[in-house]
């Protein structure tokens, strides 16, 4: 690199935005370095350079010792990042869908400038593109299924269906809570199927629950309730649920 092209605005603007990052990453620095640095993040945007924009969401993925100090944070480049306009949600909706940590700010920046419609077809497009097994890094997924709980209608509720065979036993949760709340039927019968396999007490007992809340038949699954609940559970000749003492 020439001595021209160092102190060109191009080459500034990259050190700038650099600089910024490593600030805003580094939880060794102060709290106010980082909130400064998030303020000459988006000056950066504000002049043109939307690669700024990503700067200021790396801060979501990482955690500062404080967890009052961290969420401050947080909540201050949300704020940034909203003041900046509908100009990042390209880029916003771009990292939610490749991170490997929550975006669950990211996908509150754009619930601030999405319709209901558009962020219902974007978490849709992300459930269906979502396999249920062993995720190392499942953050993401467990974010996008809270926001799909958010969202409910039969077609997101459709799409949460394979979750209730998810890996994860929190995503298990998320998805077979958000399809009662949904009072979706057609989950019946995966949630019978899922009690003959389900190694957790705890997500056995939602499942359950939730048939006697809603007075879904429990048909098909006397067997397994018997075996593993008796003392807890019994089914009548109409096939519902009632829970014993």
């Amino acid at each position: 690199m020439g001595l021209a092209d160092y102190f060109s605005k191009e080459a500034k603007v990259q050190r700038t935005r650099a600089g910024c990052l490593k600030k805003l990453t580094n939880m060794y620095y102060q709290s106010a370095d980082r909130l400064d640095a998030a303020q000459n993040a988006a000056a950066l945007v504000r002049g043109g350079d939307m690669a700024s924009i990503r700067v200021l969401l790396a801060r979501f993925e990482h955690i500062a010792p404080n967890y009052t100090t961290d969420q401050q944070e947080k909540q201050f480049t949300f704020d940034v990042l909203v003041d900046l306009g509908s100009v990042v949600t390209d880029e916003v909706a771009a990292y939610a869908q490749t991170t490997k940590s929550s975006p669950h700010w990211a996908l509150k920046v754009l619930a601030r400038f999405w319709s209901l419609e558009k962020r219902r077809a974007f978490v849709l497009e992300q459930l269906r593109g979502m396999d249920n097994g062993y995720w190392r890094s499942p953050d993401r997924k467990f974010a996008m299924l809270e926001e799909a709980a958010e969202l409910l209608d039969d077609e997101v509720a459709t799409a949460l269906l394979p979750f209730v065979d998810d890996h994860h036993e929190d995503a298990r949760i998320q998805a077979i809570s958000a399809l009662f709340a949904q009072k979706f039927e057609p989950a019946r019968q995966v949630m019978v199927t899922r009690l003959e396999v389900e190694e957790s007490q705890r997500i056995s007992r939602i499942i359950l629950d939730g048939f006697i809340t809603l007075g879904w038949s429990a048909s098909g699954a006397e067997e397994v309730i018997a075996r593993k609940f008796r003392w807890e559970y019994a089914v009548d000749a109409a096939g519902l649920l009632e829970k014993r003492g």
